[in-house]
């Protein structure tokens, strides 16, 4: 799969590289990156794209730029007219790959019983996004399992992308104040 990372584009998969993804994760002092660093480019690819589509699915502050933009990066916010995506937002795409998406689909050690087991049993991408952990599903009640996740054992990814997040979601979104055309 490749990644397209044009800003703006109405074909955008994912706001970084693969290179760049590499870096952001092998420079994190708290990661073991010796799985990630095995996978094929294709599959660290793979794994981009399923966590840009899940940071897609977050309310986030301000309003697209352009009219057909694939993802939810630019914004318009009220503090400027720079047509980029935060470094922070990039970074935490990075980490959301490997930390969550990755490490959440791989067995994960369990060390009270010495054994392993799938974080997640399944991942479905149709329609809306829908997971199921290997515990049960989540009640209809209850928070998004990525915001629970973001909120509670990867915290550093929270603190990267809080400052972009509203407190409530607006359906549908509103239209920016000058959406600017598409991006070809």
């Amino acid at each position: 799969m490749a990644l397209v990372t044009t800003i703006g584009s109405k074909n955008s998969n994912s706001y970084i590289t693969l290179a760049y993804a590499d870096s952001v994760i092998s420079v994190s002092s708290i990661y073991d990156t010796t799985a990630w660093n095995a996978l094929t480019d294709a599959a660290r690819e793979e794994r981009l794209v399923l966590a840009c589509l899940l940071m897609n699915r977050l309310s986030w502050a301000g309003f697209k730029v352009y009219t057909n933009q694939a993802l939810a990066f630019p914004r318009w916010w009220t503090s400027g007219d720079e047509i980029e995506i935060p470094e922070n937002v990039q970074k935490a795409q990075a980490l959301i790959a490997y930390d969550v998406i990755h490490r959440g689909t791989v067995n994960v050690s369990d060390p009270s019983s010495g054994t392993s087991k799938a974080a997640v049993k399944s991942l479905s991408l149709f329609q809306s996004l829908s997971v199921t952990r290997a515990d049960g599903p989540m009640s209809p009640g209850d928070a998004s399992l990525f915001e629970m996740l973001i909120r509670s054992s990867h915290f550093p990814i929270y603190l990267l992308i809080e400052p972009y997040l509203t407190l409530f979601t607006v359906l549908p979104e509103p239209q920016g104040p000058e959406l600017l055309n598409e991006v070809t």
